[in-house]
């Protein structure tokens, strides 16, 4: 039998070769072009004046940190990839505020933006835009400059001015058919001319930067101007037009029109305060004119109607029912004397059965187109 001998380095290099694999490791290194990109701090300021302090993640701002812009606007908050993402706070110069959620620089998610003037959006954003939520407005304040936006996004501008509000005319008083006048029969006021309609179709010649929330500020050829909120190229949320020859309407718009509540002032000082509906007074609302008298109550296309209350400068009251912008109907009309008449009005003149009460005597009366046909003293 032929033995198979071996030398004693021929015996331990074959020892190495079976030992070879156990000695190598389970799982190879990542070569350094693979290594996740180490995270650092560091602060860097621009020579635009911005101004950054936080976390980087190779070249890119990822992580947390602090961005004050060379303006005075400030985001504190999460990055990734150098974009606003993830949640934070966005503080502008001006005192506007926004916090909450973001993705790829814009507002999106939950969050709650609260203007300087004190009115706050709370609920859903989505690229940027309001969603879904609660808008509390501090009061009826002016609508505010807003600052210059996170991201400036170009806008489609509106093409159209706005039409003019046609002013309410002046109440005549009534004058008394009775033998003692319970309402001096005074001159009628003139009543305020009504406002041309300017020129449509004019593009705008000036375009502010497009700022946080679609607020824009537009200037036309015919000096008419618009500043506030614009969706999808028309007015729509709320914004301030002012016409050319001082009129002002601020409030709230709807597809280019006036629609929900507002605030219209004519140059002559006339005062519109309450609803509007297709570009008209429709729904509650409060006329001031100028020399002091009031009205209170229901309009519909644009003038009074349905039930409301007029008052005079000198303290002469009616409480009743109207009909386009007349007394017509039921109603009470009180003397600044305290002399009353109650009964029945049609245009503006008492008309029918009523009854009128001077000095506690009681008189059972009936009108026709104002004037006095039949009636019969009762004492109180």
């Amino acid at each position: 039998m032929r033995s198979i001998c071996m030398s004693k380095k021929g015996y331990w290099a074959l020892w190495a070769i079976l030992l070879l694999p156990l000695s190598m490791p389970l799982y190879a290194d990542k070569n350094d072009d693979e290594a996740d990109p180490e995270i650092v701090k560091k602060a860097v300021t621009w020579a635009n004046g911005d101004y950054f302090d936080g976390e980087y993640e190779g070249k890119e701002r990822s992580g947390s940190g602090v961005y004050i812009w060379a303006n005075g606007d400030k985001f504190k908050g999460d990055f990734y990839e150098g974009k606003r993402d993830g949640s934070g706070v966005y503080t502008w110069a001006n005192g506007d505020k926004y916090e909450g959620d973001y993705a790829e620089d814009k507002r999106d998610g939950e969050g709650t933006y609260t203007w300087a003037n004190g009115d706050q959006f709370k609920g859903e954003f989505s690229e940027g835009k309001r969603g879904q939520g609660k808008l509390t407005k501090s009061a009826v304040p002016p609508v505010k400059p807003a600052p210059v936006a996170e991201k400036p996004a170009a806008t489609t501008p509106p093409v159209t001015t706005a039409a003019k509000e046609t002013p309410e005319t002046k109440e005549t008083k009534d004058p008394s058919a009775s033998t003692k006048p319970i309402e001096p029969n005074k001159s009628t006021p003139p009543p305020v001319v009504a406002k041309v309609t300017p020129p449509v179709a004019n593009k705008p010649i000036t375009e502010a930067k497009t700022t946080n929330d679609n607020i824009v500020k537009f200037t036309w050829p015919n000096g008419d101007s618009y500043e506030g909120e614009i969706v999808d190229g028309q007015r729509t949320g709320r914004g301030i037009y002012t016409w050319k020859n001082g009129d002002s309407y601020q409030g709230d718009f709807t597809n280019g029109i006036r629609e929900g509540e507002g605030i219209y002032l004519w140059k002559n000082g006339d005062r519109y305060e309450g609803d509007f509906a297709a570009n008209r007074r429709e729904g509650k609302g409060t006329y001031l004119w100028t020399n002091g008298d009031r009205y209170e109550g229901d309009f519909i296309n644009g003038t009074r109607h349905g039930k409301g209350i007029l008052t005079w400068a000198d303290g002469d009251r009616y409480e009743g029912e109207f009909s386009k912008g007349k007394r017509t109907g039921q109603g009470i009309y009180t003397s600044s004397t305290g002399d009353r008449y109650e009964g029945g009005f049609v245009d503006g003149k008492r008309h029918g059965k009523g009854k009128l009460i001077t000095d506690g005597v009681e008189e059972a009366v009936e009108y026709k187109n104002g004037i006095l046909t039949d009636h019969a003293k009762a004492e109180k």
